[in-house]
């Protein structure tokens, strides 16, 4: 796989390293810097940094300080953070909250903005699936009311909020009518929504010119991650719908673990996907 096909690939944050108590996804603790090094060896170009409740006090961007000091850190280095997968909001789940909760948790993602904006990231995915599922329509009003304050200051950084959600392609672009701000945009999980059965066309149909983050995954569908080729996805038609809406986004590898090391692991779904780039996005 060549180095102007491998520019386009991230990696998911700790799936460079052994999983964090068992953990498939997990901030690694105090081992996170060796995840840079282990990308560029790869020719990865970026790590989709992850900001959770679990490991807040290991994690840099839980304070502003050590923020300042991940960003001087970043700078130095050749693969960079283009996106932040805040998985905060799973473990704290907006729609289960009470008011209290509801306006720290607001607060938060204001405050995450203007952090990710410091490390020279533009995209935020904000997960809305299994213990934060949104459920149905009677819930978007909720929704927009917890990333509204988000999205005032997203608009002014240049920041995009990207919702990951389990909706139904239609209802996908309702909740994207319904908040209707230039900063909201979509994430699309390859593997969820094959997993969900939903078909990769209607989907790009319904919303593919929003969508601003890909995460590249392989599921059984109404199963579980298995290493990619190994399950549901139709990464045939994926590629063909990104090239399609000339999409230019991070696509970031959040790929099943197996049983060879990881860095082994992520080479070869590197070269799994190299056909795609060569066939769709004229890269070989």
């Amino acid at each position: 796989m060549s180095r102007a096909s491998r520019q386009d690939l991230g990696v998911m944050q700790g799936r460079l390293s052994a999983p964090l108590n068992g953990r498939i996804q997990a901030f690694p603790g105090r081992g996170w810097k060796s995840e840079f090094a282990l990308a560029e060896s790869l020719e990865l170009r970026h790590i989709e940094w992850i900001f959770e409740h679990a490991t807040l006090a290991d994690n840099p961007l839980g304070d502003a300080q050590d923020t300042a000091r991940l960003a001087a850190f970043i700078e130095t280095q050749r693969v960079k953070v283009r996106s932040v997968c805040a998985d905060y909001f799973m473990d704290r789940p907006y729609l289960k909250a009470s008011p209290a909760e509801r306006a720290d948790l607001e607060k938060v993602l204001v405050e995450l903005v203007g952090k990710v904006r410091s490390l020279g990231a533009r995209h935020i995915d904000l997960p809305f699936v299994d213990s934060s599922r949104i459920g149905g329509k009677s819930n978007f009003s909720c929704v927009r009311d917890f990333i509204s304050p988000a999205l005032k200051t997203a608009a002014t950084l240049g920041i995009d909020i990207c919702l990951e959600t389990d909706l139904n392609p239609a209802d996908f672009r309702d909740l994207l009518d319904h908040i209707a701000h230039p900063s909201c945009a979509a994430n699309y999980d390859s593997g969820n929504s094959a997993s969900l059965g939903y078909d990769v066309t209607e989907e790009f149909a319904a919303y593919g010119k929003d969508v601003r983050t890909v995460h590249i995954k392989d599921r059984l569908y109404q199963g579980k991650t298995v290493p990619l080729g190994e399950g549901d996805t139709d990464f045939d038609a994926l590629f063909a719908q990104l090239q399609r809406v000339d999409y230019r986004g991070p696509l970031v590898l959040q790929t099943a673990r197996g049983t060879l090391p990881e860095a082994q692991a992520i080479s070869g779904y590197m070269e799994f996907l190299a056909p795609y780039f060569k066939n769709y996005l004229g890269k070989d």
